[in-house]
């Protein structure tokens, strides 16, 4: 019915996350998803450069938009980041997602996602569309989460670069919701890609809360296990994209939107989902 609709329409321009390892698993990528869809690949301490390149210039190969994750905070000088991106854009990317990194000191010039930026290698080696991070439930390491996002958008409309804000995930559609508001409320119109978790054993999401920022809807069961039995009803991801959908976000009053998929159960199960 209705609702059906709403999440399908929801889901219609989804996106997806893996990682060079998870990608090694999936024998064609086009088999698993539709053309054009926009892959985002996680830069992890242990992946080397040439990996993340020579998996962009698969994606391409394999129908597929390849977006590199660039970790402001682990690049060692403005020349390394040069040397990346010249990777990249021999690798056919135009598209990459620019994040601080969970490096807690910085081991070159670049604190923080918007002083990568703005040095200007982006669009030097070709690339047209930035993605940044939202935090819909803030994030301990950036005291002004909704002055971050608008500094990189008014970066990304003097570059003539286009940027979409991709949310870490949250499991409150009510907290999602509010985050799109105040985003809207604060001028930025840009299109909004919610990160909802794939299917995923209860253990994995443990392990990847600390690692990837999951905010502190997920943290509160560290401390208390009674509650993992709840979490394996909240991580049901069908039922926070049915509440998206029927809520402002998916009746289109909240501007463009989209959904990103974090395929922490592996990409073949987040595909298939």
């Amino acid at each position: 019915g209705e609702a059906a609709g709403g999440v399908s329409s929801l889901l219609s321009g989804f996106s997806i996350e893996v990682t060079v390892k998870g990608a090694s698993s999936v024998p064609s990528f086009s088999q698993i998803l539709p053309r054009g869809t926009k892959v985002f690949i996680a830069s992890l301490a242990d992946t080397s450069q040439a990996d993340m390149a020579a998996l962009c210039q698969r994606l391409v190969s394999e129908g597929m938009v390849p977006v590199p994750h660039v970790a402001a905070r682990g690049i060692k000088s403005n020349e390394a980041l040069e040397a990346i991106l010249k990777g990249y854009a021999d690798a056919g990317v135009s598209q990459v997602l620019v994040i601080s990194g969970d490096v807690k000191t910085p081991v070159g010039p670049f604190t923080s996602a918007i002083d990568a930026l703005r040095t200007g290698l982006f669009t030097k080696f070709g690339i047209q569309h930035v993605n940044v991070a939202g935090h819909p439930e803030g994030s301990a390491s950036i005291p002004d989460v909704m002055k971050a996002v608008v500094d990189k958008v008014a970066w990304a409309e003097e570059a003539g670069v286009g940027m979409d804000i991709i949310t870490q995930v949250c499991f409150d559609a009510g907290t999602i919701v509010d985050y799109m508001k105040s985003l809207r409320e604060g001028g930025v119109k840009n299109r909004v890609r919610v990160g909802v978790a794939g299917p995923v054993k209860i253990s994995n999401l443990m392990k990847l809360a600390g690692t990837l920022g999951i905010g502190p809807s997920s943290q509160l069961l560290l401390s208390q296990p009674g509650l993992v039995a709840q979490v394996a009803a909240m991580n049901d991801s069908n039922m926070l994209v049915a509440a998206l959908a029927d809520s402002p976000l998916g009746k289109g009053e909240l501007g463009g939107v989209d959904v990103h998929v974090y395929s922490f159960g592996g990409i073949q199960t987040a595909a298939e989902w």
